[in-house]
């Protein structure tokens, strides 16, 4: 094969690498992102722990304390009648203590819960938990809001990884199938090297360093690719992308070692069918 039939054949596998890991970054990009979205809206979920008039200082604070050192709270804030009353006000723009003559909100505590505990099986154990506790009335939450919000985000999170699942095996036949056409259209040069007593691995190496050295290629550009849609994302579109420095440091590292283990297992394996190959049958491959 002539040097610039080589040329457009290392050009072709390169770009089509970079593509399909570009789209791999993405994926997984999205990914992570709806985690953390997901996250998020979990933890917007509250519950209002109402407490009894007669609760005093020192029991609200202790209450607040346990809420603070529990694993299914991500944070609490103490909401006493007076910030309930003028809440009410601001909300509904009316003064129940005008025509009532007193203020017939209780003071209560705001609970933001993990994620990890937002979800319809945990909350209700949480709730009869605190519950049972004497100074508190009553627990007011939003059962099929946190329903709908968990099934909502189940849903999502098997769809993506779906998607995912069905990305990373496309990724892995393109990779493969480019890979082993240019190890393909050297095959009469690998049963010439065998011949004159080149060992498996001796054979192998060249074509494992070089589509190693394109896969690395292609991970740069996919990767620059990636870091400007981040940049797009995060300066036009509103996505903080660029913010979280982990989520980037993590798809960058899915990249490259996806990258690396593919293209030199490919090679690898390309390279070694044909070296098993005779040379009759070098014509059928």
């Amino acid at each position: 094969m002539s040097k610039p039939r080589f040329t457009n054949l290392y050009i072709t596998t390169t770009l089509s690498v970079t593509l399909v890991l570009f789209m791999l970054g993405l994926f997984t990009t999205l990914l992570l992102l709806s985690e953390r979205v997901s996250r998020n809206l979990k933890e917007n979920v509250t519950m209002s722990v109402v407490l009894n008039d007669s609760v005093t200082g020192g029991e609200v604070q202790r209450l607040i304390n346990l809420f603070q050192g529990a694993k299914y709270v991500s944070q609490c804030r103490y909401v006493s009648k007076d910030d309930a009353l003028r809440e009410h006000i601001d909300r509904l723009g009316e003064n129940p203590e005008t025509f009532l003559g007193y203020n017939p909100l209780s003071a209560s505590i705001e609970i933001n819960l993990s994620s990890q505990y937002a979800s319809t099986d945990s909350v209700a154990p949480i709730v009869a938990k605190i519950e049972a506790i004497p100074i508190v009335d009553e627990v007011i939450y939003q059962p099929d809001v946190i329903s709908k919000l968990d099934n909502n985000i189940r849903v999502l999170t098997i769809v993506f990884i779906a998607v995912m699942v069905v990305l990373a095996l496309i990724a892995v036949v393109l990779i493969n199938s480019t890979i082993r056409l240019g190890v393909y259209s050297r095959r009469f040069l690998i049963h010439t090297m065998s011949l004159v007593g080149a060992t498996s691995w001796k054979i192998r190496a060249p074509f494992v360093r070089q589509n190693l050295l394109i896969g690395l290629i292609s991970t740069v550009i996919a990767l620059i690719l990636l870091g400007a849609t981040a940049y797009y994302a995060n300066n036009r579109l509103g996505f903080p992308i660029l913010n979280d420095p982990m989520l980037m440091l993590t798809v960058a590292g899915v990249v490259v070692v996806f990258a690396l283990l593919l293209t030199g297992l490919s090679a690898n394996a390309s390279a070694a069918h044909f070296v098993k190959m005779k040379y009759d049958d070098l014509f059928y491959a």
